[in-house]
């Protein structure tokens, strides 16, 4: 449980709500959940760069979805699809009362984006 302070980063949404992306104790990678002392550290750290960069300078979460986030957890390590080719991930936004109100498949292609709302843990 310590390494779970060591991958997050707060980051800034639409300039006013701080959110913290964080890494779930265990995360689906390669297929398989794993607990995150069984995973590379630099793909950890990769997962939360990657994130960062779509939620604060693609601005995937509208105004309203971004205010009322409080934390991310990355759930799905970045990989390959053998299905379409692309690198994703899964990351679900959680308001205060840890709600999982969206969840979002990341890639990095812009035209996948997608954005699953009003989910619940």
């Amino acid at each position: 449980m310590q390494l779970i302070g060591q991958f997050q980063k707060s980051v800034r949404l639409h300039s006013k709500q701080v959110v913290d992306i964080l890494v779930a104790s265990r995360v689906q990678h390669r297929g398989v959940w794993r607990p995150i002392e069984a995973i590379d550290p630099k793909l950890l750290s990769a997962a939360v760069n990657q994130v960062e960069e779509v939620l604060v300078h693609k601005s995937v979460l509208s105004p309203t979805e971004a205010e009322r986030a409080q934390k991310v957890w990355i759930t799905s390590l970045m990989h390959t699809s053998d299905k379409d080719k692309l690198t994703h991930c899964t990351v679900e936004v959680v308001d205060g009362k840890d709600v999982v109100y969206a969840k979002l498949h990341v890639t990095e292609d812009p035209g996948e984006q997608q954005v699953a709302r009003g989910t619940r843990r």
